[in-house]
C-alpha cells in the first residue's frame, strides 16, 4: 500500500512539473514596454555656398538656416557657410554638384536652366513677377513641381524658391538718367537672361562673381552693376560708385538646392530638416529684405550715393525689352510666360 502510494505522490509531482514547464509568464500589468532605438542617422557635412557677404540679410538668413538644419537634425548634420564666393562661381559650383559635391548652393532659380528644364530660364526674366506673394504661389503649383522633378532627373535637388529679395535696382559709376543711357554701358550680370536683356537695351553685359564687382567698377572692367540694395550695401559699392538707378527690374527668386543622390540617402528627418530649413530660412531673408530696405538706402545717401528714380516711360521701355528676351530662349516652351501667369492666377 505504501508503494502505491509513493507512486502516486510521484507522478503527481511529475505532473505538476511539466505543467509548470509549459506556463506562460505574464509581464506585470504596470510594466513599462521595452522601446527599440531607433538607428542613428549617419553623419554629414554639407559646405553652403552663397555670393553675400557678412552685412547681407542673406548671410543672417543663412546662419538660421544653418542653426535650424543643426537642431533639428538633431546633430546629425554639420553646416559649414562659405559666404562671398569662396567656393566660386555659382555656375562653377553647381556643376560641381551634379558631379557629387557635398554643396548647397544658393542659385537663381534660371541658373538650373542647363540641368533638364529649360522653362527655369523663365523665373529670372525680368518683370515677370512682381511680389514676393506671386513667387510663393508659383511655389505650389504642379508647374513648378514638374520643373523641380525634371532637374532633379539630372542631378540637382531644390530644397526651397521662397528666397526673395527686395527689386533689383542699377548701380553705376555715371549717372543714368533714362532707358537710353544704358546704351554700351559696361553692365556686371550674373546670368544668361540678365545678359539678354541689358543687350536688349542696348548695354554691354559682363559675368564676373560679385566678389570682384568692386574691384571691376574700381579699375573700370564694369561701370555698373544690378543687384539688391541690401547686396549693393554690403559689398561697399558706394565707395566706387554713386548713382541708382531705380528700375525695380526684378526680384529674382533666389533658391537653395543640392545634389539629388545626397539628398537621397539622406533619413526623413534629415531630409525634413533642409527642406523646412530653406523654407524657414526663405521666410526669413524675404521679410529682412523688406524691412531693412529704406535703411540700405539710407546708409548710401548718407555716404554720398544719389537715387535716380525712373520714369513711366522708362519702365515701359524695360518691360519691352524683358519680353524680348523669351524669344531668345526656345528651348522654354513657346507659352511659358502665359502658363506661370496662369498657375498665379493671372
Amino acid at each position: 500500500m505504501k508503494k502505491i502510494i509513493a507512486l502516486i505522490l510521484a507522478m503527481l509531482m511529475m505532473l505538476s512539473l511539466a505543467a509548470c514547464g509549459t506556463q506562460k509568464t505574464e509581464p506585470a500589468a504596470d510594466a513599462e514596454p521595452t522601446e527599440v532605438a531607433e538607428p542613428a542617422d549617419t553623419p554629414i557635412t554639407l559646405k553652403v555656398s552663397f555670393a553675400e557677404t557678412q552685412g547681407d540679410p542673406k548671410y543672417d538668413a543663412m546662419v538660421a538656416f544653418k542653426d535650424y538644419v543643426e537642431e533639428n537634425s538633431e546633430g546629425s548634420i554639420t553646416i559649414e557657410l562659405y559666404p562671398g564666393n569662396e567656393l566660386g562661381a555659382n555656375a562653377d559650383v553647381c556643376e560641381s554638384i551634379t558631379q557629387g559635391a557635398n554643396i548647397i548652393l544658393s542659385n537663381a532659380g534660371d541658373g538650373l536652366s542647363d540641368y533638364g528644364d529649360p522653362n527655369f530660364t523663365a523665373v529670372g526674366i525680368f518683370y515677370t513677377f512682381q511680389s514676393a506673394d506671386e513667387v510663393n504661389k508659383f511655389n505650389e503649383t504642379d508647374l513648378f513641381k514638374e520643373m523641380c522633378a525634371n532637374v532633379a532627373a539630372n542631378g540637382v535637388t531644390v530644397l526651397s524658391m521662397n528666397w526673395v529679395t527686395t527689386p533689383r535696382q542699377i548701380m553705376s559709376v555715371k549717372p543714368l538718367e533714362c532707358y537710353e543711357d544704358l546704351a554700351n554701358v559696361l553692365v556686371r550680370v550674373p546670368a544668361s537672361t540678365y545678359a539678354t536683356f541689358f543687350s536688349a537695351a542696348g548695354a554691354s553685359p559682363v559675368t564676373m562673381p560679385f566678389a570682384d564687382v568692386y574691384t571691376g567698377l574700381e579699375t573700370g572692367l564694369v561701370e555698373a552693376v544690378e543687384a539688391p540694395l541690401g547686396t549693393l550695401c554690403a559689398y561697399n559699392l558706394f565707395e566706387v560708385a554713386k548713382y541708382v538707378s531705380i528700375s525695380n527690374h526684378c526680384l529674382a527668386p533666389a533658391l537653395l538646392c543640392m545634389n539629388t543622390d545626397i539628398f537621397n540617402s539622406l533619413s526623413e528627418k534629415q531630409q525634413n530638416a533642409l527642406v523646412e530649413g530653406s523654407k524657414y530660412a526663405g521666410d526669413l531673408y524675404t521679410q529682412i529684405c523688406a524691412d531693412t530696405t529704406a535703411d540700405y538706402r539710407a546708409t548710401m545717401e548718407a555716404n554720398g550715393v544719389t537715387f535716380i528714380e525712373g520714369t513711366d516711360a522708362d519702365i515701359e521701355k524695360m518691360v519691352a525689352a524683358a519680353k524680348e528676351v523669351y524669344a531668345a530662349y526656345p528651348a522654354m516652351d513657346a507659352d511659358i510666360y502665359e502658363q506661370i501667369m496662369a498657375s498665379i492666377g493671372k
